[in-house]
């Protein structure tokens, strides 16, 4: 058999196959992808299927070729070639060696030839492209956003291991993306149009992992921000499907702490401020942070917040016009959570903040963008 492929077509596969292999940690097979190619009545069709145990990746492709048959292939040297010559069409031809259960591949472009060694496709671990129900559709923008913001609160190196991944849960008709490391949360509301046929279903709480998150973004990177993503899962399996491709994940199988509480979270004391304005002074006031020291405090009155970092050796502060509804209030924050926090809008908006008081998690909130919030919790005085 043989097919043709270039850096367009299969540059981004290529990327996720290596990164799911070199996740490997042992010896395997499953170093190599396979490459199936079938014969359609009007042109050829190609599906690379790559695993490492916990993910498995499948994407199919039209191209040009002839016959048909599997090869497995090891991906990173054949990437590196077609990387090599990255607007040049690569045609690989698959030949069996019936002395053993190896195969020769050779790829050829531009008078350049390499021969790799590959192997039989019953080598190749047995993956099933199993089928689960389908839960939420939604667009490749929409999952961007979702797994940027909700991200940015999740550590994977995390001692518990139910804060090493987001949280998706069903809940009054509505889905909840959720992230946390147990200072923080990040959270997305979704408002889901099947509400009423999910009406009957016991439990739709799952914890998809932080690894698992690295690898969809990076498979959706080049897909068209409007293109429908349709994501399936059980209480084991979670799989995302698109027009041509396919990932599949085992869940964090742990409980996720109980948030609830705050998928409605507001307080009494609404806090305006430009959200510019206040992340230049974090960054100016972040340079003179010493090496020891990571918080800040922060005076909140009718029209002023002030922000305050003092050591024996150093004095900051900061004045910032805003609008601030109740009593005026001091505040300690961790410097790099109360930066992400505003990082994770756009700037150039005003921000709302919640304040309840000065032990309470605030919540920080765009109005243009409600259904995104980030809840952060302030230093114990």
């Amino acid at each position: 058999m043989e097919f043709v492929l270039n850096h367009k077509t299969v540059g981004n596969d290529f990327s996720i196959i290596n990164s799911i292999c070199s996740n490997l940690q042992i010896d395997s097979s499953a170093n190599f992808c396979l490459f199936e190619l079938e014969k359609k009545e009007d042109h050829h069709l190609l599906k690379i299927t790559a695993t490492n145990f916990d993910f498995v990746y499948h994407q199919e492709l039209e191209v040009k070729g002839s016959g048909a048959g599997a090869v497995c292939i090891p991906p990173l040297k054949l990437a590196n070639f077609i990387s090599a010559l990255p607007t040049h069409d690569v045609l690989l031809k698959a030949y069996s060696n019936v002395s053993s259960e190896l195969n020769t591949v050779k790829a050829t472009a531009q008078g350049y030839e390499i021969n790799l060694l590959g192997a039989e496709k019953q080598n190749f671990p047995a993956v099933v492209l199993e089928e689960i129900p389908k839960k939420i559709t939604i667009t490749v923008k929409e999952l961007k956003e979702i797994l940027s913001f909700v991200g940015s609160s999740i550590h994977e190196a995390k001692l518990r291991k139910n804060l090493t991944g987001m949280n998706l849960n069903w809940n009054e008709g509505s889905w909840y993306f959720v992230g946390s490391d147990s200072h923080r949360i990040s959270l997305v509301k979704k408002q889901d149009s099947f509400s009423k046929a999910r009406k009957g279903e016991e439990k739709n709480s799952i914890i998809l992992s932080k690894k698992a998150m690295n690898e969809i973004s990076k498979i959706i990177s080049p897909f068209d921000q409007n293109e429908r993503v349709d994501l399936h899962f059980d209480q084991r399996v979670f799989l995302m499907k698109t027009k041509t491709s396919y990932f599949r994940t085992i869940l964090v199988a742990e409980d996720y702490p109980d948030v609830t509480i705050f998928y409605n979270y507001k307080n009494p004391n609404l806090l305006k401020v430009n959200r510019a304005e206040i992340w230049e002074a974090l960054k100016v006031f972040r340079s003179g942070l010493e090496k020891d020291q990571s918080s800040i405090q922060v005076e909140i009155y009718p029209q002023k917040l002030s922000i305050l970092y003092t050591t024996n050796q150093t004095s900051m502060k900061k004045e910032i016009n805003c609008s601030f509804q109740g009593e005026p209030l001091k505040m300690s924050f961790n410097m790099n959570y109360l930066m992400d926090a505003f990082e994770s809008f756009p700037l150039e908006e005003e921000m709302e903040i919640h304040i309840k008081d000065d032990q309470s998690p605030v919540m920080f909130f765009d109005p243009k963008i409600p259904e995104f919030s980030h809840i952060l919790m302030p230093l114990r005085a």
